[in-house]
């Protein structure tokens, strides 16, 4: 339910990702990159960002550089897909999981070192790539946003974390 929700972390604005900020309870703590924040704010729609996303009444919590907003939570800086753009690595028990939004949107993405599709600093999109391929190397298991297959192949408990190593 709404009112269940403590808080959220964006990896990035765009709106497939952001949409439902308009929908969160008033005050809602929202964990998004200073950067990240800034560059919607100065682009706007042009850009994938929707100016309703940034006039949501929620609790924006600013930050820059890796954080940890949470025990078990690492927020690292990925930019490239867009200037402020950040990965999660959630720890549950021994198990790590890598949230790599859409600086590796598809599981391919990582096998291939693929960049992704859209992105506004190729250096910097080619250098998060090669982090989050770091990561995923150190055991953490990898969760692209835009891999059709990648998900439909998930067992259905997925969403409880209760996850059997998977790979790409």
């Amino acid at each position: 339910m709404r009112a269940d929700i403590a808080g959220v972390i964006l990896t990035h604005l765009h709106f497939d990702h952001a949409g439902a900020l308009v929908d969160l309870p008033s005050a809602t703590t929202v964990w998004v990159h200073a950067t990240e924040l800034a560059a919607a704010k100065e682009a706007g729609e042009r850009s994938g960002y929707h100016p309703s996303l940034l006039a949501a009444p929620v609790a924006w919590q600013l930050y820059r550089g890796d954080t940890t907003p949470l025990d078990g939570v690492l927020l690292i800086e990925t930019p490239g897909h867009t200037l402020g753009h950040v990965s999660v690595i959630v720890r549950v028990g021994t198990t790590q999981l890598l949230l790599t939004g859409d600086a590796a949107p598809t599981g391919r993405s990582l096998r291939e070192r693929l960049l992704p599709g859209l992105h506004v600093d190729t250096a910097a999109a080619a250098r998060s790539l090669e982090r989050l391929i770091q990561v995923w190397r150190e055991g953490a298991i990898p969760l692209p946003s835009h891999d059709p297959q990648f998900w439909a192949d998930q067992p259905a408990d997925i969403v409880r974390f209760e996850i059997q190593r998977s790979t790409l």
